[in-house]
């Protein structure tokens, strides 16, 4: 969001990021805020205001549990690995 000075950004997981109006901090309810305000000013739908946009697909998060001490000791094989 700083590096390419953008107003607004998001993440895979969710979290969404505004640096107008706000912060510039992810808050699920000023983005529920958000898009009440932007809804209560259009005449269209949720689905139609987002109709053309592209949707891409995307993979879910892989979460695989390791013990903190352990860790680093992983990332290293796996850098020498690959």
């Amino acid at each position: 969001m700083k590096k390419i000075n953008t107003p607004f950004t998001g993440e895979m997981s969710g979290h969404l990021f505004f640096k107008d109006e706000y912060f510039g901090y992810d808050d699920a309810l000023y983005a529920a805020g958000r898009l009440l305000r932007l809804l209560s000013n259009e005449d269209r739908s949720l689905s139609d205001l987002f109709s053309d946009i592209p949707r891409y697909p995307s993979t879910p998060e892989t979460r695989v549990p390791c013990e903190e001490g352990k860790k680093k000791k992983i990332l290293q094989k796996l850098k020498q690995h690959f």
